[in-house]
């Protein structure tokens, strides 16, 4: 029987984050997943596939806090490019959405998982780099709290305080 997708693509990770994090490549490609092995999707999926499989997931995590604790220095490289470019990303979404009379929810709820993973990321970091309550200024200025966003399933896996952008809507300006 095969794993299910997200469980494919974390049991894929695992053999190749040595490697990963030795290498200057950000975006790993992974054969054949859409999604590259970076830090910030493998701690994405990891905490989404908590839902399906606790044990699992200890595996999952017990095993990359290994490796981050083997590889500290190549790791908090990692997260750090990584953090900076996704939040490029995000700032670049969020500017361009600034003068729209109606933003695209369903692009949104595409484009919010750079702003997931760059939360999952802060967790990672030993420095502190760009505040992103700070980038995330503009997007208060017509955020309405409202239902959560993505996959009702999720809603237990995403806190409201440190995920606050996945639980509302965009305003019409």
């Amino acid at each position: 029987m095969k794993p299910p997708q997200r469980t494919q693509y974390l049991l894929d990770c695992l053999p190749q984050i040595k490697a990963y994090l030795l290498s200057e490549v950000l975006y790993w490609p992974m054969g054949g997943s859409p999604l590259p092995l970076t830090i910030g999707n493998f701690l994405l999926e990891n905490k989404v596939h908590a839902i399906s499989n606790s044990i699992e997931e200890e595996q999952f995590t017990r095993a990359i806090g290994l490796t981050r604790q083997t590889w500290l220095t190549k790791w908090n490289r990692k997260v750090e490019r990584e953090f900076l470019g996704r939040l490029k990303l995000w700032s670049s979404y969020l500017a361009s959405i600034e003068g729209e009379q109606r933003p695209s929810i369903a692009q949104y709820k595409n484009e919010v998982r750079n702003r997931v993973i760059l939360q999952l990321l802060t967790k990672e970091m030993d420095q502190t780099l760009p505040d992103l309550d700070l980038v995330d200024t503009g997007l208060k200025k017509f955020f309405t709290d409202d239902i959560f966003l993505w996959n009702p399933e999720l809603q237990d896996v995403f806190d409201k305080q440190d995920f606050w952008f996945l639980f509302g809507k965009l305003n019409d300006r």
